[in-house]
């Protein structure tokens, strides 16, 4: 999961970090995202986010809990994806901001937590996902963080 969030952190670095004026150690380290379109990826960087979300999945891995590293990695990029998406926001818009980009990626990354851990539970069970109850399990993986995007999209809606 680890090599995930690392390859995820070097396209962002490659999409919206400008490398001209810069040595590579500075551009990897400390050159900050540009764009609008890199808000949500810059957010997640100076929050600090980025760098807990990965080591949360890292040490779930390093547990054992391979269910719930995988469910928080892969909500993670869902979130991101739709936040990015999702987020900008018009100018002028309630309460004055611009890009609403983490709420989508909080909201989505914070359902990771209890998806995860009730596959990890399923998993312990002997619930695999050939069965009935692992598919749906699976299925409600799936839907779960679709489902949110479609009612976020809905609620932007005009």
């Amino acid at each position: 999961m680890t090599a995930g969030y690392l390859v995820f952190y070097l396209l962002g670095r490659i999409l919206w970090c400008p490398l001209e004026d810069s040595s590579l150690l500075g551009w990897l380290l400390w050159e900050r995202p540009s764009g609008g379109e890199s808000y949500l990826y810059g957010w997640l960087l100076s929050s600090g986010l980025f760098w807990w979300a990965m080591a949360l999945s890292a040490l779930t891995a390093l547990l054992g809990w391979y269910r719930l590293s995988c469910t928080t990695c892969a909500y993670f990029l869902i979130g991101f994806l739709m936040g990015l998406v999702l987020g900008p926001h018009p100018a002028g818009a309630a309460m004055g901001h611009g890009h609403y980009g983490w709420a989508f990626w909080g909201c989505i990354y914070l359902l990771s937590l209890p998806m995860g851990l009730l596959a990890e539970r399923a998993g312990r069970k002997g619930v695999t996902f050939a069965s009935r109850r692992g598919r749906l399990l699976a299925a409600g993986l799936v839907l779960c963080p679709l489902l949110s995007a479609v009612l976020a999209a809905l609620a932007k809606a005009p």
